[in-house]
């Protein structure tokens, strides 16, 4: 009988495992790469960029959707954690013509991604994948006016040391939408 009971207790303790401790995403600079940890959005810091916006001239506009996805599994460095985190899709019309459209896409297909960025004082980052050219990713920048009415949305290119292979030419090509213009876009 103590012999069942041991191999009961062994059983048991080996068979328990610690739950990913919650820490509020907007402190995970304070406890970066934490083994199994859940960075959540618990106190809604989010929340006010999820929604449809839109931006709207004449015959040309830009509609954008934001939700968020919970408990995002990631792998940094060795070191697995979960994570909160906001996505993107995005259409744009110009001059009447749908240059590209993403809000149909899957949760795993999208275009504005929420990497290791928390919002600050109503400001947003997001890096953009230009879903007609391959490889060409920038930021934007994503700020709330207007009590969070209104947003501004500015696509801009990735900063940085850039690599050329040797024969290539050393261009900055554009987006297939806008850059470096302003766009004020309103929550629906």
């Amino acid at each position: 009988m103590k012999q069942l009971i041991l191999i009961l207790s062994i059983i048991t303790t080996l068979s328990c495992k610690a739950q990913s401790p919650i820490v509020p995403i907007e402190e995970k600079s304070n406890n970066p790469y934490s083994e199994n940890i859940y960075y959540k959005d618990v106190n809604g810091i989010y929340d006010p960029y999820i929604g449809t916006w839109v931006w709207q001239d004449g015959n040309s506009s830009i509609t954008i959707e934001i939700v968020k996805l919970e408990q995002v599994y990631y792998e940094v460095h060795t070191r697995k954690l979960y994570k909160d985190r906001l996505i993107g899709r995005i259409k744009y019309i110009e001059n009447g013509v749908e240059i590209f459209n993403t809000l149909s896409n899957s949760d795993d297909d999208f275009t504005l991604i929420n990497k290791n960025y928390t919002p600050k004082d109503d400001k947003f980052n997001f890096r953009f994948e230009d879903p007609l050219l391959p490889s060409k990713t920038g930021h934007v920048d994503f700020d709330l006016i207007n009590d969070g009415a209104q947003a501004t949305f500015r696509l801009r290119n990735t900063e940085g040391v850039r690599f050329y292979q040797p024969g290539e030419t050393p261009e900055d090509p554009d987006f297939s939408m806008p850059r470096r213009v302003e766009f004020t876009l309103t929550k629906q």
